[in-house]
């Protein structure tokens, strides 16, 4: 843990196009490492009595309602950036936004940099600075004099350098970094960073390097994140979504969903599977938390005998038989099964036709075709229940008093109430 500090100033404005398809759907400080996104490693490495200022730009709706739910104990202020892509968007020009709340020494940390084994001073100016073994061309550089103070910063890809920058620096003198930032944003379109301002303040004043080797992980580009992965361990393995991120902190689990609909459905949905899913405890409009729930994941548990026993479990807890018009329940079933097959087909296909093959010498016919053949009166023998959605051993927890169920389905066909008794059968 570091050291109380007056302020530190985290930008999660910017777009993370680095990271590609994580970051399409979510703001990059929220790209999981280990168990939890990396804005919670950063806020986690900071003693409890530390004041935050966090800028929001892309995605800045997701960051703000993520920290109010893991947060609320902290001093965090935010403040939004008004051009965070585009024309005079830059790094300087989000940290100006936020001078409001900075009229004090701060550290500014930068929102893609986990530091371990930090103890980061409050009485100097300071810049960290890591072994010099990172690729230069992904990183900025820095220069040292003989007693380790900053001679200055280089741009990306220089050959002679001292250390790499990972993007976290204290600004003791802060009057005199307004002043600077003022006069580039106004008079140099090329100055987009600190590390400009720094430059131009190392006239005036002394910036003190900390040197922090091997101490350093980045998740700005994918190499980074890849190498940061495999040091922060995570206890569950699943796949990264674009769309869908679910993280661990502390006994909370907490799950998230770019599409708003996704959200509200598994909500009310939880409520009504109250006996066989955790508890929600908290929500807004793309997280929601529940407790952790301690057992063992029945996939790497099960055996006949209980397996027997969980199908007697679930014929009681959850499998019950729902009323409903039978013309909607069929109706609801054609809609999944058969118009969501055709659906993604043809996205998978992309354009190309979708033609007859042959398969082992035997003539198949076209998707489509396939699908007309089938006859939705079938559908009048299933049964409507009280339905999981995703019923795979892997989202079955056995506890010491029976199962929990995690990971429900938002809905079948969009409905709520009820959902197809084989769909669960034929997932587990």
């Amino acid at each position: 843990m570091c050291m109380a500090v007056t302020k530190v100033l985290l930008t999660t404005s910017g777009l993370g196009s680095r990271l590609g398809k994580l970051t399409e759907h979510t703001n990059k400080s929220l790209v999981r490492v280990g168990n939890k996104p990396v804005i919670a490693h950063i806020i986690d490495s900071y003693s409890d009595d530390t004041e935050f200022v966090i800028t929001l730009g892309q995605f800045g709706t997701h960051v703000h309602e993520y920290i109010n739910l893991m947060y609320m104990h902290r001093k965090i202020d935010f403040v939004w950036v008004d051009k965070f892509d585009g024309p005079g968007a830059s790094l300087l020009y989000s940290m100006s936004c936020a001078r409001e709340y900075l009229h004090s020494p701060f550290i500014f940390h930068a929102c893609d940099t986990i530091l371990l084994h930090q103890d980061l001073p409050s009485d100097q100016n300071f810049v960290v600075g890591c072994d010099a073994t990172h690729n230069s061309h992904q990183y900025r550089t820095m220069l040292a004099s003989e007693n380790c103070t900053l001679s200055g910063f280089n741009s990306k890809g220089a050959t002679s350098f001292d250390y790499v920058y990972p993007g976290v620096c204290g600004i003791y003198d802060h009057e005199l970094f307004w002043y600077i930032v003022d006069d580039l944003l106004a008079n140099d379109a090329n100055a987009t960073s600190d590390c400009h301002v720094i430059n131009k303040m190392l006239c005036m004043c002394v910036f003190n390097i900390l040197p922090l080797n091997n101490s350093w992980f980045d998740i700005g580009n994918i190499d980074a994140l890849h190498h940061a992965r495999e040091h922060f361990t995570c206890d569950f393995d699943i796949l990264d979504k674009p769309n869908e991120s679910i993280f661990l902190q502390g006994d909370n689990v907490i799950k998230f969903f770019a599409e708003p609909q996704f959200v509200h459905n598994r909500i009310k949905r939880a409520n009504k599977l109250r006996a066989v899913v955790p508890a929600i405890v908290k929500s807004s409009q793309h997280f929601y938390t529940y407790k952790f729930v301690s057992g063992n994941l029945f996939a790497t548990t099960v055996t006949p005998r209980t397996f027997h026993t969980f199908l007697d479990w679930l014929q009681s807890k959850l499998w019950k038989n729902i009323a409903c018009d039978n013309d909607v329940f069929v109706r609801a079933c054609n809609e999944f099964y058969v118009d969501k097959t055709i659906n993604r087909v043809t996205q998978f296909l992309g354009g190309a036709p979708d033609t007859q093959a042959m398969i082992n010498g035997v003539v198949v016919p076209s998707v489509v075709d396939l699908m007309d053949a089938f006859s939705s009166s079938r559908f009048g023998d299933s049964l409507p229940v009280n339905f999981h959605g995703d019923m795979i051993l892997d989202n079955v927890i056995e506890t010491t008093s029976g199962f929990k169920l995690i990971d429900w389905r938002q809905d079948f066909a969009g409905q709520l109430e009820f959902g197809d008794i084989y769909y669960d059968l034929a997932k587990l």
